[in-house]
């Protein structure tokens, strides 16, 4: 009887499990590919930072600094192309802020933006963010939010803005997840070169069989 239940089961799931979300990860370890994908304002400079200055997992981090301080700077760290209204975009990200002189500290907040194409230059409008901060401190925090896409554009843009106080102009950024639910998006992160992993109703399936093995194992 177990066993059938769990076959049920696995058939009742497996539709669902058809539409997947397209995932992609990055902790700035390829430091042969693009640090940041673009900039806007004051981003005076960017790259990577290598242990034992500020990496919160792994050898590697991507940092950037304020220089003068003015506006919200930001850095584009991933495109989310071929995506439709409706569409929802999560990330999470790790940052840690600069405190050289105990005062204010630097830090940074997740925001995104629509393209007309993956070129910081092509800038169409702001899609938003979280209205929270990560970083201050000197300790490392992770911000997530989920955006819901309008109909403007079908690309999407995830930058990291940095706010900045006196000498204190530099954050680090490290262990970034996003995922979109729509399985025809591409996603593209800085600091990888790795290609966007798809779960499709196979992988479901397969997991499904593990339950239908443990319940024969229960008989």
């Amino acid at each position: 009887m177990m066993r059938t239940c769990a076959a049920v089961a696995a058939i009742a799931m497996a539709p669902a499990m058809a539409h997947a979300d397209v995932m992609a990860f990055t902790g700035w370890e390829d430091t042969s590919a693009d640090a940041v994908f673009g900039t806007f304002g004051n981003v005076s400079d960017f790259g990577y930072t290598s242990a034992p200055d500020p990496v919160y997992d792994g050898n590697h981090s991507m940092f950037m600094t304020e220089d003068p301080l003015s506006s919200t700077p930001n850095a584009v760290v991933a495109w989310v192309s071929g995506i439709e209204a409706g569409d929802e975009i999560t990330a999470t990200m790790w940052f840690r802020g600069m405190d050289v002189d105990g005062s204010n500290t630097a830090k940074a907040r997740l925001w995104g933006a629509y393209y007309d194409a993956t070129d910081t230059s092509t800038y169409e409008g702001s899609a938003g963010g979280p209205s929270g901060y990560a970083g201050e401190n000197e300790t490392w925090e992770s911000l997530t939010h989920t955006w819901t896409v309008d109909d403007s554009t079908s690309i999407f843009g995830l930058q990291v803005r940095i706010y900045s106080y006196g000498d204190n102009n530099m954050i680090w950024g490290d262990n970034l997840e996003i995922s979109v639910d729509n399985d025809n998006a591409t996603i593209e992160v800085a600091g990888s070169s790795s290609i966007p992993v798809v779960p499709g109703p196979a992988i479901g399936i397969a997991m499904l069989g593990g339950l239908v093995a443990v319940g024969r194992r229960r008989r």
